[in-house]
């Protein structure tokens, strides 16, 4: 298993791994759950809609798809990009962010599968939403967090500095917040208001390789 993620009504757990499938497990009782959805390589990273109705699986060097998330496994879209490093749906759930190994993000229909032409480039590792939507931000081989207007792709304020590559970011649940995963092996977390850091950092024995609230 590589990938692993409750639905949001913590019902069901949906897994992912080196079968190249995805599966749906009762989470009461551990039993699977309806058909597996098939992938084209290994499962990486599993996300859902804010609603629950779809999945967004990425696999590892290849692309993204997106599912009805029912237990007919129903595929709705492929995603068809360069090998891609993250991907996560808007808020509203009708787009899709990813980040590619180009350095690029790129926004992409939910229903369609087609590029909606909002592209940006930053040397990235990872990417997210803002909870309300106005903007997303980049997680960069640069040492920086950079954001952007989800309406037209320009920069939203100043960026997040830190020492060297930042391995993941995420916005807080209520988007007044950020998480970063740093390669100094560090975690922090920063003021969206003012970029800066609140509080210590949390430093790890080793490489911080992911972050959540």
């Amino acid at each position: 298993v590589l990938a692993v993620t409750f639905t949001p009504d913590g019902r069901r757990v949906l897994t992912g791994g080196r079968d190249r499938t995805a599966r749906f497990w009762s989470a009461e009782t551990g039993e699977p759950l309806g058909q597996p959805m098939e992938f084209d390589g290994w499962v990486a990273e599993l996300h859902f809609s804010r609603d629950g109705s779809k999945v967004l699986g990425r696999t590892y060097g290849h692309s993204a798809a997106v599912w009805s998330a029912n237990l007919g496994a129903e595929l709705d879209v492929e995603l068809k990009e360069q090998p891609l490093l993250a991907g996560v749906f808007s808020p509203d759930g009708l787009s899709v962010l990813t980040a590619n190994i180009l350095g690029e993000a790129r926004v992409w229909s939910a229903q369609t599968g087609e590029p909606t032409g909002l592209v940006v480039k930053h040397r990235m590792w990872n990417v997210d939403y803002r909870p309300d939507g106005q903007c997303f931000l980049t997680a960069g081989r640069d040492g920086l967090v950079k954001f952007w207007s989800a309406a037209t792709g320009e920069p939203w304020g100043q960026p997040l500095i830190h020492s060297t590559h930042v391995r993941a970011a995420v916005f807080s649940h209520d988007g007044r917040k950020v998480a970063t995963a740093c390669f100094d092996k560090t975690a922090r977390v920063w003021s969206v208001a003012t970029r800066q850091p609140i509080g210590e950092p949390f430093v790890h024995p080793k490489i911080v390789e992911d972050i959540a609230f």
